[in-house]
């Protein structure tokens, strides 16, 4: 959809800054566990992670230098900008590790949250 991929830095920096946060929360928190699987059921929808690729790799290949990205208009957040220096793709080895990870451990913490 336009707005996807209108927000493409939320839903590729900031998700990949959410997974890292994420990662840190306890899990025997009922609510703690049930935001993290609203986030990653959210990802999930048919369709997002390919449309968000495709925009994502759209957006690098156009980018002209990662200073487009880091005006006081546009202000860096969590992992960096789409193309930063410290960019972090949200089709990388890096990213499904982290998603593995959490789903991993909300399937240890199931027993506890319902």
């Amino acid at each position: 959809s336009e707005f996807v991929k209108s927000n493409l830095h939320f839903y590729t920096c900031l998700f990949v800054a959410f997974l890292n946060r994420a990662a840190r929360l306890d899990f025997e928190v009922a609510a703690d566990a049930r935001m993290i699987m609203s986030v990653l059921r959210a990802f999930s929808l048919p369709g997002l992670l390919d449309s968000l690729k495709q925009w994502e790799a759209e957006s690098l290949k156009h980018q002209r230098s990662p200073s487009v990205y880091t005006t006081a208009a546009a202000p860096r957040f969590g992992p960096g900008v789409v193309g930063g220096p410290d960019y972090l793709p949200i089709a990388s080895g890096e990213t499904t590790q982290m998603v593995q990870y959490l789903l991993e451990r909300l399937q240890w913490a199931e027993a506890d949250i319902r």
